[in-house]
């Protein structure tokens, strides 16, 4: 993809534009008494419109970031391919790692919440719109900047800003790196952020499947 496509307008803009309303979503889940995932949500939502907005007021438009309007359906469809490529790479580990005695299906799992009604918000909030305000952000704006300074430093900047904005768990965080190297390096050969839109929705909608899956095991 073409260097220095995110001005530093732009990037400052946008940077603390996302960093105000996830100060903001915070407080309200601390302070006002809304439901983390309810807060979630909202600021993801405000997050792409705000976003959007910009790249189109400051930047260069909606290409800018891939996602003009003659590189939607190309990048969907480059998405679904490397989704269906990492999905086999994905199986092909998942048996050599069974054959070594590992569960892999426990290796990818998160934790979900118990209640149904929670449970179904969470998954559209994690599978869909959560991905597509992340990758606008990480990939869109932060990657597009940092790409001035070559892939290689876009690919590990970006993945390790990634990777720090989730949540901490336990060990080192293999699925959000793995996560955000793959999303950026769909994302750098392809120059269409759907790709690793696309990429992001079906990866956290099937690690949610293998959770569900998982949650009914016996441990």
């Amino acid at each position: 993809m073409e260097a220095d496509k995110i001005n530093v307008k732009t990037f400052c803009i946008a940077v603390a534009a996302v960093v105000l309303v996830e100060a903001c979503a915070r407080a309200a889940s601390i302070m006002a008494a809304v439901h983390p995932l309810t807060a979630t949500g909202v600021a993801r939502c405000i997050e792409i419109g705000l976003l959007a907005a910009i790249v189109t007021q400051f930047g260069n438009g909606m290409s800018s970031i891939g996602l003009g309007r003659r590189e939607i359906i190309p990048g969907i469809t480059k998405g679904f391919v490397w989704s269906f490529g990492f999905g086999l790479v994905v199986i092909v580990l998942g048996l050599i790692l069974a054959g070594f005695g590992s569960d892999p299906l426990r290796l990818i799992a998160t934790r979900l919440p118990g209640a149904r009604e929670t449970r179904i918000a969470f998954v559209l909030v994690g599978a869909l719109v959560a991905p597509v305000a992340e990758e606008m952000f990480f990939r869109g704006i932060l990657y597009g900047f940092f790409r001035r300074w070559g892939a290689a430093a876009a690919i590990t900047l970006s993945t390790l800003l990634f990777t720090l904005a989730h949540p901490p768990g336990a060990g080192i965080p293999f699925t959000q790196m793995t996560g955000g190297i793959l999303f950026a390096a769909a994302y750098e050969a392809e120059g269409k952020l759907m790709a690793p839109i696309i990429l992001h929705v079906l990866g956290n909608a099937a690690i949610f499947a293998v959770s569900m899956m998982v949650s009914g095991l016996p441990s």
